[in-house]
């Protein structure tokens, strides 16, 4: 798997995403870009360019084809200028996805994941405990990880022993997009899934939401739920 992120100078708030998306769409008309064919009808794919606000500035990472595109983006000085300029590139890098061995595993931080459609957010609302919704939300996040492999084609080894538990659940966040509420989760994850960085998660990662950062330096052990329960009952968050 290849990925590629650009940080202009332009600030860029979590709200105007959109807005972002429709300046890109103006100065590149390729469909990656857009996700509309030349008849302006909307092609289902997996995103492939994602635009985000990442420490307030417009940015756009880009996997496989869609980093390509994004580093052919380089060239479009008028693009460029329009953005004042770019703030920093983590050029086109190679990633080789795979599940670590002997237990080690990373802790990730995922922003904004919006795991549920309106179905799933039904039934994770039937789930009666703290325990029960936090097993329901593991489970989901398992069903993200592992269709990563089939999305984007790139096949992992022993994916069937993928392990994933939730750390911390930081923040929960009713947000709007297409004129629909949806929770939106900050949490820490510890996985033995080794993914790139900025890699994204769950619903609408085209549009900034979903995307995790490689948490530790180091390889860690298992972490007990218990440690879980203990954090999240000293922040008093809501499960909702």
């Amino acid at each position: 798997m290849q990925t590629i992120t650009i940080t202009y100078n332009q600030a860029l708030s979590p709200s105007r995403i959109a807005a972002f998306k429709s300046h890109i769409t103006r100065f590149e008309k390729e469909p990656i870009f857009h996700n509309h064919d030349k008849d302006q009808n909307t092609m289902y794919q997996v995103p492939l360019v994602h635009y985000r606000s990442h420490n307030n500035q417009a940015t756009l990472f880009g996997i496989n084809e869609g980093a390509k595109a994004i580093e052919n983006s380089l060239k479009n000085k008028e693009l460029i200028q329009s953005l004042n300029g770019i703030a920093f590139i983590e050029p086109l890098v190679q990633h080789n996805l795979k599940i670590l061995p002997d237990e080690q595993t990373i802790i990730y931080k995922i922003h904004k994941y919006i795991p549920f459609d309106a179905v799933k957010y039904l039934t994770y609302k039937t789930q009666h405990t703290i325990q029960e919704k936090i097993i329901f939300l593991e489970d989901q996040i398992k069903i993200h990880l592992q269709n990563i492999p089939v999305l984007y084609n790139e096949p992992v080894n022993n994916i069937d022993q993928l392990f994933l538990q939730i750390i911390d659940i930081n923040a929960i966040n009713s947000v709007k997009v297409h004129q629909n509420n949806m929770l939106a989760f900050d949490m820490e994850i510890a996985s033995n899934f080794l993914l790139p960085d900025k890699m994204a998660l769950g619903k609408h990662t085209r549009m900034g939401f979903g995307w995790i950062c490689d948490y530790t330096d180091n390889f860690h052990r298992k972490i007990t739920s218990t440690k879980f329960n203990l954090a999240l009952k000293s922040k008093r968050i809501s499960i909702l």
